[in-house]
């Protein structure tokens, strides 16, 4: 905390700036993203990423939304629409086939990612990075990871692995009711996505990214994130089983 507030001054009244923007729609502070020129808003590419679950998953409505707002607001903003159920390999091909044509395209670039769309990020980044251009590559500004998968998930190492009771009757019930696909991208859930690479890999080739991570996103008035049914079952057989 101290690190950050020594590097910007204002990183301690975050909390207090979003309040005031909430409550006070009016409001508009100088250094936001409402004081961008609109002719510029359409030079910058915002593209989102689902995760499991893709269309079906709690946060698919929410982000289309945003994306929708975003577009509004002058954004070039949009859905990368990949396969929420297979694997990070074969979702970050389909990344990098998307992305060829909208990386020329925009002079900056930004990444939502929910869910296991993060460790497909990751895993478009390591793979198909060192091939985009340095002047393609000083494009991308931001990642924002929505309660991402940036390390391996215990969850689906429990699923993909355990021979648990919990574990072998979710992955046959997958199977017999023709989801054995959605296994895929559990199984590649389950690996570290960093494993192997170089960790300032990521920074090395898109030096100008910043990662904002959050790590649950609060959805009752609470202001408590719900576990999901799947996670509140499975978590205490999980935690035995590791």
């Amino acid at each position: 905390v101290s690190m950050l507030e020594n590097r910007d001054s204002v990183s301690a009244k975050m909390k207090e700036r979003l309040i005031q923007t909430t409550t006070d729609t009016g409001f508009v502070f100088p250094d936001s993203l409402a004081t961008i020129p609109l002719h510029e808003r359409g030079q910058i590419g915002i593209f989102m990423i689902l995760g499991i679950g893709g269309d079906k998953s709690p946060n698919a409505e929410l982000m289309r939304l945003a994306a929708q707002n975003a577009r509004e607001q002058g954004f070039a903003a949009e859905m990368l629409e990949v396969d929420a159920d297979l694997g990070s390999d074969y979702n970050a091909h389909m990344l990098n086939d998307m992305m060829k044509e909208r990386m020329a395209k925009y002079s900056r670039i930004g990444f939502v990612a929910a869910s296991k769309g993060a460790a497909d990020l990751i895993t478009y980044f390591y793979t198909y990075g060192p091939g985009v251009s340095a002047a393609d590559r000083e494009k991308v500004k931001f990642v924002i990871s929505l309660s991402g998968v940036i390390r391996s998930s215990y969850i689906a190492r429990f699923l993909v692995k355990s021979r648990n009771v919990e574990g072998i009757l979710i992955r046959n019930f997958l199977r017999l009711t023709g989801r054995g696909e959605l296994l895929d991208g559990i199984r590649s859930l389950a690996v570290d996505p960093w494993a192997g690479r170089d960790i300032g890999g990521v920074h090395s080739m898109f030096p100008s990214l910043r990662w904002i991570s959050f790590a649950s996103i609060p959805e009752a008035e609470t202001a408590i994130t719900d576990l999901s049914l799947w996670a509140g079952m499975l978590q205490s057989p999980a935690y035995q089983w590791l």
